[in-house]
């Protein structure tokens, strides 16, 4: 005869999630000091994703005396999918106070941050961090998002730098550069520093070089230079080429200044 685990393990492995379900429970109410066994249950409740198996899920953690890191990390992933952030964000400074230098649980903790969001507190825990080109990347995208965007030209700079040091260059890190200098790009079009920003757009190019959302910007550049019939056609052009979701981000980036909706992407 076959235990509850085992029928359980099995039921998991078929994807049986509500039989898997009972055949936890049954044992629990049998062992009900079974930490391994609960950890389990929460789980399943976990990958089960109904908003009354994740809340269960939670009181199956509050009886586990020990959290591991583990632990913490599957309760954050349940409280964020409830919608308790907050409650997130302490079940992963948590995790973090346990193993500090863990990137995982940073990034994270991150992600939550972002989410909230909660800018702040993001920044501060990317300048904990080493200052290598990933972090200065992130630090100078929070620092787009505050509005400060003559310090995250200086951050993608660095990041910039960093990367040309990698002494084996490849299509992953290619395009990572060219998210950069797009990025660097966009805060100097913002600033209308605009032959900066014509520099990176272009630099960019070599890396994208039939993204359409570059040759948009670069006719974004031609309307701050006061010709709007050659920043129409160019930016017509390009908006023909995206997808939906690029035309999208096109549509809101023209309401960005007076002198971009002067700007139709159609006749």
């Amino acid at each position: 005869m076959y235990t509850s685990i085992e029928i359980a393990e099995a039921h998991i492995q078929a994807g049986e999630l509500d039989d898997a379900l009972e055949a936890l429970t049954a044992h629990l109410d049998a062992h009900p000091d079974d930490v391994s066994v609960r950890r389990l249950r929460a789980q399943t409740r976990l990958r089960m994703g109904r908003p009354e198996e994740l809340r269960a899920a939670l009181d199956d953690y509050s009886h586990i005396p020990t959290l591991e890191n583990s632990d913490l990390v599957q309760r954050s992933i349940i409280e964020e999918r409830l919608g308790l952030r907050s409650e997130a964000i302490a079940s992963m400074q948590a995790a973090l106070q346990r193993a500090p230098n863990n990137e995982r649980l940073t990034e994270r903790l991150l992600s939550l941050y972002l989410a909230l969001p909660d800018l702040d507190s993001a920044l501060a825990l990317i300048r904990q961090q080493p200052r290598t080109w990933r972090w200065m990347q992130w630090e100078a995208d929070v620092l787009v998002d505050l509005g400060n965007d003559q310090l995250a030209i200086a951050r993608y700079g660095l990041a910039l730098a960093q990367l040309e040091q990698v002494s084996v260059p490849n299509d992953h890190l290619g395009a990572i550069r060219g998210r950069l200098l797009v990025a660097r790009a966009s805060a100097y079009r913002r600033l209308q520093q605009i032959d900066l920003a014509r520099e990176h757009y272009q630099a960019a190019q070599q890396n994208f070089p039939n993204d359409p959302t570059i040759d948009f910007n670069l006719g974004l550049l031609l309307a701050l230079e006061g010709d709007i019939a050659a920043a129409n056609a160019q930016c017509r052009a390009a908006y023909q080429r995206a997808n939906e979701s690029l035309k999208a981000e096109m549509r809101r980036s023209l309401h960005e200044t007076a002198t971009y909706e002067r700007i139709t992407l159609a006749d």
